[in-house]
């Protein structure tokens, strides 16, 4: 299923209440995976509201692994280049600077993730399992 929020905070914890309460999934998973949507899309409010098309999110539940694939439409922006291109990570958790931290986390909760640009549609495309 594909779930259109709006970059907007009501839309955003509207959204977040639904995985809650709606999804049928195992409790540790799906605290995960709010958690993991939670830093996501605060992140895409903060960083590209110029942008006002809404994020595209698809949640596909297979068994035991929860498939997750997040449209943001962007300037080009690879999280995992961010999260994985430098020290500025490590210096970050060091001294519990704030800003980052939050993509530190979401690496810690996913797997299998892939990362590119749609340079037709000009989004980010994130795809990740729980």
């Amino acid at each position: 299923m594909i779930y259109k929020v709006s970059k907007t905070k009501s839309d955003v914890i509207r959204f977040l209440n639904f995985v809650e309460n709606s999804l049928e999934i195992d409790a540790i998973k799906k605290g995960n995976l709010k958690l993991v949507l939670e830093e996501l899309l605060t992140n895409s409010i903060n960083h590209t509201s110029n942008n006002l098309k809404p994020l595209e999110i698809g949640i596909d539940v297979h068994n035991d692994s929860i498939n997750i694939e997040y449209h943001e439409y962007s300037d080009f922006f690879n999280i995992y280049d961010y999260y994985n291109g430098s020290d500025i990570m490590e210096d970050k958790i060091n001294r519990m600077e704030e800003g980052g931290l939050g993509i530190y986390l979401i690496f810690n909760l996913i797997k299998n993730y892939q990362f590119f640009y749609d340079q037709k549609h000009l989004k980010n495309i994130m795809k990740f399992n729980i």
